[in-house]
């Protein structure tokens, strides 16, 4: 799909490739070493979504996004990015915790390296589901409310991450203050210049109150950067959840905006992956007039 009179893909719409769930339900143990507030190991359940190949796009090797949810919300919650990712020639990575148990961000921030050797161990070794599909010098992260928090931090400090991407992030709060076991992103990325592209909430809550949302983000985030605010948009509705979900989720966080989560939603794909793609992230051959 390409825009009438331009020689760029139309992120808006789907993609070349179809999505498909290439890891599903798979256990895998992740470890927090020396963390400040570790205290055990955590079963992860990953998801890992694929493109498949289509008859302009043959298959190869496709940089990886890393998609961290929203605080005790689910992978399946947030698919719809997963699927239009993969439909542009990205892999995409989530994973699910105990909703019982959430580890501690300094714990949490640990898995990753873990999940990319995992990642590389899979790519490399023929016959396993994810066997020559992905490009691991090529990574990305992104993420939703403390997933967009997770993000931040490895942006700010795991060398292996080359972007992130941040949807509608929320920092440590007065709830939840900067300790060694939850430290602040905002203040992890101050005076490192890094690059990142966020899309947020116009409507403010208790879930992603001023004072530790996006303009904090926005504020150390280096040259190049850029932010999208949907002004009717609420922190929920960057998500789908089932109704019980929702319903629960609007109930701890009001208001809701008019801004439905469908266009909510919508709105965020093209950024997200325009974002990857501008810092050419995404290296497939696209069709003929292409950039």
């Amino acid at each position: 799909m390409q825009v009438a009179g331009s020689t760029s893909p139309d992120f808006t719409q789907k993609g070349p490739f179809k999505p498909h769930k290439a890891v599903q339900g798979t256990r895998f143990r992740a470890t927090c070493g020396q963390a400040p507030g570790c205290d055990q190991a955590v079963n992860l359940s990953l998801t890992v979504t694929v493109p498949s190949s289509a008859p302009e796009q043959p298959h190869g090797s496709f940089p990886i996004v890393f998609l961290f949810n929203g605080f005790k919300m689910r992978a399946s919650f947030y698919k719809q990015y997963a699927e239009h990712l993969s439909s542009w020639g990205c892999s995409v990575l989530q994973y699910d915790h105990k909703f019982w148990h959430t580890p501690a961000d300094a714990s949490e921030v640990q898995f990753l390296d873990q999940l990319i050797d995992w990642v590389a161990q899979q790519n490399d070794t023929p016959n396993t589901p994810l066997s020559g599909l992905v490009d691991i010098s090529k990574i990305a992260v992104a993420g939703h409310s403390r997933g967009g928090k997770l993000a931040a931090l490895h942006l700010a400090g795991n060398p292996r991450v080359k972007t992130a991407f941040l949807i509608d992030p929320v920092d440590s709060t007065t709830y939840v203050p900067p300790s060694p076991q939850n430290p602040s992103a905002v203040q992890a990325l101050a005076g490192l210049g890094k690059r990142a592209g966020m899309v947020a909430a116009g409507i403010t809550c208790s879930c992603n109150p001023a004072g530790s949302n996006y303009q904090k983000f926005f504020g150390v985030l280096g040259s190049g950067s850029w932010l999208a605010v949907i002004l009717q948009a609420s922190h929920q509705e960057f998500l789908n959840a089932p109704l019980l979900n929702w319903v629960f989720n609007h109930v701890i966080c009001p208001p809701a905006g008019s801004s439905s989560h469908q266009v909510t939603m919508a709105l965020t794909s093209a950024p997200l992956l325009r974002h990857i793609s501008g810092l050419r992230l995404v290296l497939r051959p696209w069709p003929s007039g292409w950039q």
